[in-house]
């Protein structure tokens, strides 16, 4: 007789077991489901709401973290190089350029805070280096998920698809999309 007893209790105990195993995790399912929604509402929110920086201010030579203000966006460290292109006459120039696609396509260094780069055509970097590279920043642009789509001036206004991101925001969307990145600005 105390066997069938001995039964009955480890078989209460398993189905105990295994409502109290079912009940955690719906639990952890539905409060997934509500940081998912918050994230995606916050970068709903920076396009709606926020105001990144917008033309010319989105190149800086000046590290964005430095700043003394409250932002925090997203900025993509970009190397300045000493280039050469030819110019309509048939004469080269020299100029500051960066490149954001491996050195196929170049932009010059604006001469003066306030002006926005410039794509400029046949260039290429020079072969006397010395001093070179510097460092530059330009605003990095993001898709719902948090992922890079582009970077300023391949990219110079923000869209429902691509949007600028401070950093809160983006650790909410895409924690392992925040590497790589300079927050301030």
């Amino acid at each position: 007789m105390d066997a069938t007893r001995n039964d009955e209790t480890v078989e209460r105990r398993r189905r105990v077991l295994k409502g109290a195993v079912g009940a955690s995790t719906v639990l952890t399912l539905g409060y997934g489901g509500n940081v998912a929604a918050a994230s995606l509402g916050c970068v709903n929110k920076a396009y709606l709401e926020s105001t990144p920086p917008g033309g010319a201010s989105q190149f800086l030579t000046t590290d964005p973290g430095t700043t003394t203000t409250d932002a925090n966006w997203a900025w993509s460290k970009v190397e300045v190089w000493r280039c050469s292109a030819p110019t309509s006459t048939g004469a080269t120039t020299e100029f500051d350029g960066f490149s954001l696609d491996g050195n196929s396509t170049w932009y010059a260094v604006p001469a003066a805070v306030g002006l926005e780069p410039t794509k400029v055509d046949g260039a290429s970097k020079i072969s006397d280096q010395s001093g070179y590279p510097r460092s530059a920043w330009v605003l990095a642009y993001f898709d719902e998920s948090g992922n890079l789509v582009g970077r300023y001036p391949d990219i110079s206004a923000r869209t429902s698809q691509r949007v600028p991101l401070e950093g809160s925001c983006l650790a909410s969307v895409n924690p392992n999309a925040t590497t790589g990145f300079t927050f301030g600005g």
